[in-house]
């Protein structure tokens, strides 16, 4: 939303590249490799739609762009690149969550079609646990996963649809895309169960909505 705002509404931009590229200095431990390699893609992608549509002229893109790059560097410089670097090494939290992983497969081979209600999920998995760290299992750190143990192949083909939809909406809405990155990163993190985030998710998800529908009444 930041880089769309950036190249398509020309005022305040470089506080709108400062925005997206404060986004390289969060914080996080096994989903923050893929947290940094969607927000490369969404860039990537954001760079390429702006370059074929020409919402600007492309000599100030390449200025733009070269911008964002560069307060993406020093936003990650002040985050501490010692840091960030041992998040990428750290591959204790990938293990802990292939064995979490593992052991909510299991809860959803026993009950694939209803799963265990909504909210289960961290009630039920001592039952199928694999290991223990001396630590509360809070979820499964995949929401997909997650979802299926608690609703069931149906929720999942339920959310499956809306993820979809949401994603077809968003290549004619540019600024829509970090709907698409959430769900991915639903694969390997639990973004949708913070309040905040979800309720980003759903306003977002009602936005590309309503500018469908306006799209189709004008077409009409």
């Amino acid at each position: 939303m930041a880089l769309y705002r950036a190249w398509r509404d020309r005022r305040g931009s470089l506080l709108y590249i400062c925005v997206a590229a404060g986004f390289f200095a969060g914080r996080g431990r096994g989903g923050f490799a893929c947290r940094v390699a969607l927000l490369l893609l969404e860039m990537a992608a954001m760079v390429g739609l702006a370059w074929r549509g020409r919402w600007l002229p492309r000599r100030k893109l390449a200025r733009s762009v070269a911008a964002a790059i560069a307060l993406s560097l020093a936003f990650t410089a002040v985050a501490g690149w010692e840091n960030i670097g041992s998040r990428f090494a750290d591959t204790e939290s990938f293990q802990i969550r292939r064995k979490l992983l593992a052991s909510t497969v299991a809860m959803i081979r026993e009950r694939p079609l209803r799963g265990y209600g909504l909210g289960t999920w961290r009630v039920v998995y001592p039952a199928y646990a694999t290991f223990d760290n001396g630590l509360i299992a809070n979820q499964a750190h995949n929401d997909w996963a997650e979802w299926m143990a608690e609703g069931g192949v149906g929720m999942v083909l339920l959310l499956l649809a809306v993820a979809s939809c949401s994603a077809a909406r968003a290549v004619r809405y540019p600024w829509a895309l970090g709907v698409v990155a959430v769900f991915l990163h639903s694969l390997v993190d639990y973004p949708l169960r913070e309040p905040a985030l979800a309720a980003v998710m759903f306003a977002l998800m009602g936005a590309l909505a309503a500018a469908e529908s306006s799209r189709r009444a004008v077409a009409a």
